[in-house]
């Protein structure tokens, strides 16, 4: 089963190119289905255990080295500290990263203190970005 895409953006001004193209992609399918492994904390669950869980989702894309992705990591955790829980809503993260470590370590030298409750998928090969593509 497909999820779909759910982006909010808000603007008075003449919105940018990149804000053309992620109103495009809202509410867009996409295709996570190519990862079997899900981490969570310190285990892993299937992706049919995530499904099972979950009908609707936040994906958000970072990489590891792309230095503003760091704080965006702490800041979507912190937002979604702020809002009500969601019934079937979670957030994924989906890390572009050979090693998750390498990725929360960065994060960690922030100096924010996070509670690691949402949903990563590490994706070393950018399979979700060229799948996107296709």
């Amino acid at each position: 089963m497909p999820f779909i895409l759910l982006l909010m953006l808000a603007s008075c001004a003449q919105p940018s190119q990149t804000e053309q193209e992620l109103r495009e992609a809202l509410n867009s399918t996409i295709n996570i289905e190519m990862f079997e492994i899900i981490q969570h904390r310190d285990s892993l669950i299937s992706m049919e255990q995530f499904r099972e869980r979950y009908n609707h989702l936040s994906v958000i894309y970072l990489q590891d080295g792309c230095n503003p992705c760091y704080p965006k990591f702490v800041e979507w955790h912190q937002k979604m500290e702020e809002m009500d829980d969601v019934p079937g809503h979670t957030l994924l993260f989906v890390i572009q990263t050979e090693e998750y470590d390498s990725f929360i370590r960065k994060v960690r030298r922030l100096g924010e203190e996070i509670d690691e409750k949402y949903y990563v998928i590490i994706d070393p090969d950018h399979q979700l970005s060229v799948n996107s593509e296709q």
